[in-house]
């Protein structure tokens, strides 16, 4: 992702608390022929960088594994030019990919009817013991990889994402919401009614179920 957009403007730096991803990247900017793009290691709530250093800041499926997410947000605002941007994407936890679960072949919302502690250990226990009703590609699903390697998956979705909750954090940071768009899943714009399927993202607890992918432009 930041190659990419390092092709498209004149400096990126992109971040990660894992160093694994800025080797990863670096060889594909050297492969690509990208020079204006570095990485570094940091935590996203204590960046290391100047108040006003950037016109633009991308956080794309990170917030929702950050627990002090109030202090993410600020910190992305204070890094931010005056009349900056902010692309924030993620999703509801209750959603199936705010979830962050792996699909069964048989399309139980295990988290749904047993609660988050309980589906986790149960796919956990699936993922070592009948990983055949993972619906995934056994080299994209960290439950198959660790349980491959004798390890339990450790949760990492620490935020639990609403739309209530995400938009109070924006605004609280300091931000105006210069677009939201809340995008209503498949299954619901199929089975619902058009007009019915539309209100979704104003009907509380529904749109935290319905809604696969929440995304952001904010400014400061």
């Amino acid at each position: 992702m930041c190659v990419s957009i390092a092709e498209e403007t004149e400096l990126v730096i992109g971040i990660d608390l894992d160093e694994r991803f800025a080797e990863a990247g670096t060889r594909l900017a050297r492969e690509r022929g990208v020079a204006n793009l570095a990485f570094a290691q940091s935590d996203g709530c204590r960046l290391p960088f100047p108040d006003g250093t950037f016109d633009t800041v991308l956080s794309h499926a990170v917030i929702e594994h950050v627990a002090d997410y109030r202090t993410y947000l600020r910190d992305a605002y204070r890094v931010l030019r005056p009349g900056g941007r902010v692309f924030l994407q993620t999703a509801p936890v209750l959603s199936p990919s705010g979830s962050h679960l792996p699909r069964l072949k048989v399309r139980v919302p295990l988290y749904l009817l047993v609660g988050r502690r309980a589906a986790y250990a149960a796919y956990r226990w699936i993922a070592a013991n009948r990983p055949h009703w993972i619906d995934t590609p056994p080299e994209a699903s960290s439950f198959l990889t660790a349980a491959r390697n004798g390890r339990l998956k450790v949760d990492d979705v620490t935020y639990r994402v609403t739309v209530r909750s995400l938009r109070r954090a924006i605004r609280g940071a300091g931000f105006r919401i210069v677009r939201e768009d809340l995008q209503v899943s498949g299954l619901a714009r199929r089975c619902l009614p058009e007009r019915v399927a539309a209100l979704l993202p104003a009907v509380p607890f529904a749109r935290d179920v319905l809604i696969t992918n929440m995304e952001y432009l904010l400014a400061r």
